[in-house]
């Protein structure tokens, strides 16, 4: 069913593939789950163009995954995305081209075009890493591991009788009393022969050197050409329109 002829999809230029999509089990980068409700809903479209076949679609459907705070296991969703080209000629790339090129481009070396492949691809690239049963589930105590979404009013006893070194037992003594105790922050102090040196920097008006051209004696700036006569040193630059 996920094969196709590439002859046959040239001749068509277009195709559609619709189907479930149902394996046991799914591997994907967080552990193995079991899928549900009879597999994946797959559609997916090839168009042959410009010498290659384009491939898109989607993957959708549950896999039974635990809680990651709760650990209960729940059903999680997979909207996963197909995409890929394939190409019967691969442009030959150097290394600094293969990090920036991120097309998924497949060189067709035979007749046949697995598609599978594609499907089990879309679906793991498209699962999360970190998965809850809920956005207000409350995951579990970390003393006693009870879940707190059954007992929402939970009070855990080994967190009262948590054991504190005695070594510490003073530092935490000091930690309480300066809790209830707002500090003072000291002010950063500077010079003030640094602050005036700072403001001197910022609102310094720098003056313009001024000099006379040997050639007419109007003033002009130092090292550059006269714009009165267009002479610089004893060399005419420019003339001057009169």
């Amino acid at each position: 069913m996920w094969k196709v002829n590439v002859k046959d999809l040239i001749k068509e230029r277009r195709k559609v593939i619709e189907g479930i999509y149902a394996p046991e089990f799914v591997e994907l980068h967080t552990g193995t789950y079991k899928v549900l409700h009879g597999g994946f809903k797959v559609k997916m479209v090839l168009t042959y163009a410009d010498n290659k076949i384009l491939l898109g679609g989607y993957a959708r459907g549950y896999v039974e995954r635990p809680c990651d705070r709760c650990l209960k296991l729940s059903e999680m969703y997979i909207d996963g995305i197909i995409e890929a080209v394939y190409t019967f000629e691969k442009k030959p790339l150097s290394k600094n081209e293969e990090l920036k090129d991120l097309a998924n481009e497949i060189l067709l070396t035979g007749d046949i075009i697995d598609l599978e492949e594609r499907i089990v691809e879309g679906i793991v690239s498209s699962a999360p890493d970190v998965f809850v049963c809920s956005p207000d589930c409350k995951g579990l105590c970390p003393y006693c591991g009870a879940d707190l979404n059954e007992e929402p009013n939970h009070t855990c006893k080994a967190m009262e009788e948590e054991q504190i070194d005695p070594r510490f037992a003073k530092l935490l003594k000091i930690k309480h009393t300066q809790e209830g105790i707002s500090m003072a922050v000291p002010k950063q102090k500077r010079s003030r022969s640094r602050t005036h040196h700072k403001r001197a920097k910022i609102y310094r008006a720098f003056s313009v050197a001024v000099t006379t051209c040997p050639n007419c004696g109007a003033p002009k700036q130092p090292h550059r050409v006269c714009l009165n006569c267009g002479y610089y040193g004893k060399k005419q630059v420019f003339e001057v329109a009169k």
